[in-house]
This record gives C-alpha cells, structure tokens and sequence, in this order.
C-alpha cells in the first residue's frame, strides 16, 4: 500500500514539473509500487539529467535541504 503522504508529494511533483522541460521519473520501491508491485514504499526516489536536477532544486527552493551537488563515481 502507498500513503498518502507518498501520493500527495508525487502530486506536487507532478504539478510543478508538468510544464517544464525536466526529465524526470520516479524509481526505487516507488516507482515499483505505483507499477502495481506489491511492497511498501518508504521513500521517494526520482531521477533526473544535470540540467534536470538543478531545475528541480530551483523550483523546489523553498523545501531544498541539501543543495545539489555532483560526484563523480568510481570508474570500472
């Protein structure tokens, strides 16, 4: 089962980003959830490109806790 609070924030999500340019799109146990998989959500994962990130950190200031930051990963 998803809660509500889950639900309410995919809204707001949506809602601010439906009429930008943002690519961006729910995963982890979410995005599995929402996809009819029966486990429970206990976070929100969305990804997103650079560009994408730095546009949801401005349109989402008022709630940003940690800004946006890029470190590059290990290289196999």
């Amino acid at each position: 089962m998803i809660p509500q609070t889950h639900l309410k924030v995919v809204r707001k999500l949506y809602e601010r980003l439906k009429d930008s340019s943002v690519n961006w799109v729910v995963t982890g146990s979410l995005g599995f959830a929402l996809q009819g998989v029966p486990i429970e959500p206990h976070d929100i994962d969305i990804q997103s490109d650079k560009e994408g990130d730095y546009e949801i950190e401005r349109l989402f200031s008022e709630s940003v806790v940690e800004p946006v930051r890029f470190k590059e990963g290990l290289k196999s």
